[in-house]
């Protein structure tokens, strides 16, 4: 394994511990993790890097959902964002070149989720979706 990736996978790691000690979860029932589509990253490394490193752990048993996010650019003369396309440099919309690249990270830890051992709802300050017959909740990083 690359150090590059395993610090990838391991920060989105921690990031979800400390996201599951913030709201009292004893267990973290799923991770979802973005790919950047550029990234040489694949999600049966990430999924065997992960099985690695959660090893006693919190997130030993968590199921993964990883997907590939497509990388997007923002134009600033016209206020465009869009796909980024290998053959364009420029804004399709007003041939602007004064573009930038949107969150160019290559491994993102979107949401965690943790079921029936939350003893309950603290704000952490992070939103977070409830559902209404269950005591399970999935934390947006």
């Amino acid at each position: 394994m690359l150090t590059r990736e395993v610090g990838l996978i391991s920060d989105a790691l921690q990031q979800a511990q400390i996201a599951a000690q913030e709201v009292g979860a004893q267990r973290i029932d799923r991770l979802t993790l973005v790919l950047a589509e550029r990234s040489p990253i694949t999600p049966e490394l990430v999924a065997t890097t992960f099985g690695v490193l959660s090893q006693d752990t919190i997130a030993e048993e968590a199921e993964l959902w990883i997907r590939r996010r497509g990388d997007r650019r923002y134009c600033w003369h016209c206020d465009l964002t869009y796909p980024v396309s290998a053959d364009a440099q420029t804004c399709p919309e007003c041939g602007g070149a004064g573009t930038v690249e949107v969150d160019h990270r290559e491994l993102v830890l979107e949401a965690v989720d943790f079921v029936d051992d939350v003893p309950s709802w603290r704000d952490s300050g992070r939103s977070a979706s409830l559902p209404q017959k269950s005591s399970a909740f999935r934390l947006f990083i």
